[in-house]
């Protein structure tokens, strides 16, 4: 479940697990949330079976559940 902050946005938490949707034997989790320079909320993930493994994505992408699905 998304965390809601104080303006009522769905926002992703730290700990949460997903996975891409052409990769799904691949988990990706959330170490890192943040705001970048282009105000754009973002999140770092990294690969839970390789941790030297890491990406940084919109936390729209993940919310939307196009290209990455919500791991149980």
């Amino acid at each position: 479940m998304f965390a809601k902050n104080r303006n009522r946005e769905e926002v992703v938490a730290v700990g949460e697990r997903y996975r891409k949707i052409d990769a799904a034997l691949i988990i990706w989790e959330v170490t890192q949330t943040f705001r970048g320079p282009d105000g754009v909320p973002y999140a770092m993930l990294v690969n839970v079976n390789d941790r030297s493994q890491r990406k940084t994505v919109a936390q729209d992408a993940l919310r939307r559940g196009i290209q990455y699905k919500r791991s149980n």
